[in-house]
């Protein structure tokens, strides 16, 4: 087993939240290596240099971003047989919700004997680059949130240190007041005003907002959940209601089952992955059923 440790995790508290957990997940899987990814490492041929060694199980010590770049990295590989773990030492640790096991107060996914293989996103942008999502993606609201929270202020960075949930509501309200929603063209429709188009392999969105369980995806498919043209206010609204773990039936929203979906706005939007955000004016969704083996 190799670790992948992010120090930056966590808004810079990682490292010290590793030093409490190493002995701990030492103790439970036995010895292991590991790789620190320093300020600007590529974590791609990191993960390659382990895989020629013969390494097959992978852990991603950091956030949900860093979650995503190694199993990115292993899905690049397109090798049979690779498995991804983590250890929760991020701000929101999402992949890790519900958690099923703490060692030393952190979320751990480590039980490899129980590694099954897992659906996956494929996000295609502008016809040219690609990235994976292993939770969720979003066009919208959320990853306009999301950008405020991985570049915060000085006061919703305090925040992000000391009160994540706090932090992430402080994000999600201070976007959503100069929020306006963007015509969308989606799987080739009409363009109409959308404020928000998650596309969900998991229920869990952010901090300690959620979907209904009922939306949980069948196998091989993604939920779609959209916010349709909306005021600030009845946006407001939607938060809270996540916040209580419902969404299916709010006003102004429609859900829907999909494999694949394409986007088209007008201009660049925000589009969000696992945290992770970045532009782009057409994009793709794909569902990769299977595609990796993931820790329980």
């Amino acid at each position: 087993m190799v670790v992948f440790l992010n120090p930056r995790a966590g808004a810079g508290t990682a490292e010290r939240r590793w030093a409490r957990v190493e002995p701990g997940l030492t103790a439970f899987v036995g010895d292991f290596r590991r790789v620190v990814l320093e300020p600007g490492a590529d974590t791609p041929r990191a993960v390659a240099r382990e895989a020629e060694r013969g390494e097959t199980d992978f852990v991603a010590a950091g956030g949900d971003g860093t979650v995503n770049a190694v199993g990115s990295a292993l899905l690049a590989l397109g090798q049979p047989g690779l498995r991804l773990g983590a250890v929760g030492l991020g701000s929101s640790n999402d992949f890790h919700k519900p958690v099923r096991r703490l060692v030393a107060g952190v979320p751990v996914r480590v039980d490899f004997g129980a590694a099954a293989p897992r659906d996956v996103l494929r996000i295609d942008m502008d016809g040219s680059g690609f990235g994976y999502a292993f939770l969720n993606a979003a066009v919208g609201v959320t990853a306009e949130a999301n950008h405020l929270f991985n570049h915060p202020t000085r006061v919703l960075a305090r925040l992000k240190r000391h009160a994540t949930g706090c932090a992430v509501l402080w994000a999600a309200v201070s976007t959503i007041a100069h929020h306006r929603p963007e015509p969308l063209a989606i799987d080739g429709s009409r363009p109409a005003p959308v404020a928000n188009l998650a596309i969900l392999l998991s229920t869990r969105c952010a901090g300690m907002l959620s979907y209904d369980a009922r939306l949980a995806p069948s196998p091989g498919h993604a939920t779609v959940a959209a916010c349709l043209d909306m005021t600030p206010t009845e946006l407001l609204r939607v938060v809270g209601s996540l916040a209580r773990g419902r969404f299916d039936g709010l006003p102004r929203t429609r859900t829907w089952e999909a494999t694949r979906l394409a986007v088209s706005a007008m201009r660049p939007v925000a589009v969000e992955a696992d945290g992770e955000v970045f532009l782009a004016s057409e994009v793709r969704f794909r569902v990769l059923p299977g595609a990796l083996s993931l820790c329980p």
